[in-house]
Parts: C-alpha cells; structure tokens; sequence
C-alpha cells in the first residue's frame, strides 16, 4: 500500500518505540481480574470450539457478579488458547502488538484529519504512544478490550466523517454504513467504542461551521439517530442473547453514588472525577492499579476546594473550547472539544462508573491530547 510505503520509517519507529516502552510487560504473568475473563473462563478454555458459547455468554460470570457481552475481546483469547494454550507472555505479546496497531491507527486517523498539518501526524502520534496513563490498558490482558474497541471505532470514525466528502448519497449512505458497522463491532469489545460516534459528530459539526457543507448536517443528523439507537440496541441484545445477563450491581466501595442519591451528589462527583482525569493526562503521576473509595473522596459540598479546582478548569477549558471551535473556527477548539467529549460518559453525571474513575477511561482523550 501507498500508505505503508510513503510512511515506512515512521512506522517501523512506532513498532520499536511500542516494544521499548512496553517490552518489560511480556515477563508479566496473569493479573486478578484476567480469571474473570480469560484463563479462567470456562468457554475460554475450550479455545475455538467455545466461541459460539462467548456469543451467549456475559463477559463476567461469578458467583456473585453476571455482567457485561464482550464476545470479541474473549474470542481473542479463545483463539490464543488452541494456537498455544494458556501462556500470558504471548498473551501481552498480543497487547503490545495491538497498541502498535492503535498507534499506526492514530497516525492514518491525524494525516486523514489534517492532511496539511505534517508536523501534528507524527509529534500526535508519538504523544499518543509514550503517554503513561495507558499503561493500564497496555500492561493488563483483561484491559486489552479497549484497544479491540478502539482499532475498528477510530476507522469507523474516519469513514462517518469521509462520508461527508463524497459526491453523491449512494457514496455517503455507503461510507457512513461502512463506518456504523466498525463501531458496532468494537463495541462487542467493549461500549466504549460508542464514543467514536459522539467524536464523528464533533469533528462533522465543525467542518459544516467552517465550510457549510449541507452533506455534513445531514450526516450529522443521522449520526444523532444512530448513537441513540445504538445505545439501546446494544442493551436490548445483551437481555435477549446472554444467558443470565443481568445489570451489574455495584458495591458502595466502587462508586458513592450506590449511597449518595440525587443529583447534587452527581455533580459533586463529577467535579472530582473530571479534575482527576486533568491530572492524568497532563501530570500522569502517580499512576495506582485502581482508585475506587476510599482513594477518590465524596465531596460535601460546592465550596470544597477540589470541586472549586475543577469547576474553574472545567470552565476556562469550556470556554475555551466553545470560543476557538463556534467562533474562530480553529483546530485547537475541535481538539478541546474532543478532548471534553470523550470524558462525559466517565464523569459519573450520568452512568455510574465502576471505580469511580479509571486510567483506561481516558484512552479515547487521549487522542484529542496528543
């Protein structure tokens, strides 16, 4: 491919830099939660013959918990599982490769997006790479479902904002089908892969206000209808194809908000849980294997100092963001823009998120950092 020919250092330097950061994982054995999903997975250990069963299975089944439809990341594993059996060295292996992949996703994803901008192709990807808050999803085998959900998503992406430069309906209708279809399928590694959707509508919103291309608002609108009927497609199929799927239940240990009710506690934490991902990204030290309660404190009040912190970040980056995006029509507006959007599912205003916050739920941000 032209691609790989015209990029073939860079590329192989994303190859070597993925190794160097990452390399010291393949020593690794496996972690607690990879028996939940991998090693000790009942239909995992079948290897290929227990795949129709991972289709019909919740991605968690224990005695006390049965959650979530992840058919594809387990099928990974299955796969590995008949090639050479249970070995966690070639499993992270795997992992690093797959980040290579992402990696060398981002730059195709950069150079499609700013095609004019050769100096962001390769200083974003390699940002990208070296950030150490990814080093949950990297060094963890359970955590390799993000990087499945991330590698269809982001072409998925691409071929919904793509579809808007086509000449013709039958050409949009095509790509825009070609890129739904990549973001369901990451979403059968993980959900998170739903935000790629919110992503395209950015990055197409932001094209319309500065080149009033009619097509893009009518893509824009169907992204809307398709990100809502995802959603519950997605839920609907897990009740009506998972054997004894039910909703997770949480332990106020998790999450506060199983004790603290009301939208006020919403907020609160939601303040708490966007000024930890600030610090993440751009101060990503320390980094701990999980944080949960009582890592992450509850805030009492609006006049906590935490909640203030956050508050006037979150409203110089807004204000930011809506200034350069709605009314210079600047690059830096879309990433900000990005940047903010990727975080709202995890904020804990709307879906309570497991562990409060989490270093893997800020890959997607990531992107919009680098």
């Amino acid at each position: 491919m032209k691609f790989f020919k015209e990029h073939r250092k860079f590329i192989s330097l994303i190859a070597i830099l993925s190794f160097i950061y990452y390399g010291n994982t393949l020593l690794n054995e496996y972690a607690l939660d990879d028996t939940l999903v991998a090693y000790g997975n009942e239909s995992v250990k079948k290897g290929i013959k227990g795949i129709p069963e991972l289709f019909t299975r919740p991605y968690v089944k224990h005695e006390r918990h049965t959650y979530g439809y992840r058919p594809l990341t387990q099928i990974t594993y299955a796969i590995e599982v008949s090639l050479w059996g249970f070995n966690p060295h070639i499993s992270h292996f795997v992992n690093v490769l797959l980040y290579f992949f992402c990696c060398l996703s981002l730059f195709a994803f950069l150079k499609f997006l700013f095609p004019d901008d050769i100096f962001l192709w390769y200083a974003g990807t390699l940002i990208f790479l070296i950030h150490p808050v990814h080093s949950e999803v990297v060094a963890s085998l359970k955590n390799r479902e993000v990087m499945l959900a991330f590698l269809p998503a982001i072409w998925g992406c691409r071929f919904i904002v793509q579809s808007t430069r086509e000449p013709t309906i039958k050409n949009l209708l095509r790509k825009f089908i070609t890129g739904t279809a990549l973001i369901t399928l990451g979403m059968l590694s993980k959900a998170s892969a739903w935000v790629f959707l919110l992503l395209s509508f950015v990055i197409i919103l932001f094209n319309y206000l500065t080149a009033k291309n009619k097509k893009a608002l009518l893509t824009i609108i169907i992204i809307i209808l398709i990100a809502v009927s995802l959603i519950y497609i997605y839920k609907g199929t897990r009740f009506l194809v998972v054997e004894g799927f039910r909703a997770r239940q949480y332990q106020p240990i998790e999450n506060p908000l199983i004790l603290h009710k009301g939208i006020k506690s919403r907020i609160l934490l939601g303040f708490v849980s966007w000024l930890f991902y600030m610090k993440k990204i751009f101060l990503p030290y320390p980094l701990i294997s999980y944080y949960g309660y009582p890592v992450i404190q509850m805030p009492s009040s609006f006049f906590d100092p935490t909640v203030i912190i956050s508050g006037l970040t979150l409203l110089i980056c807004g204000s930011a963001g809506i200034y350069l995006y709605f009314i210079k029509k600047n690059p830096m507006g879309l990433a900000i823009s990005m940047y903010v959007v990727s975080l709202l599912p995890y904020l804990n205003m709307g879906a309570i998120v497991p562990g409060i916050v989490a270093e893997r739920l800020a890959f997607e941000a990531t992107i919009a950092f680098s």
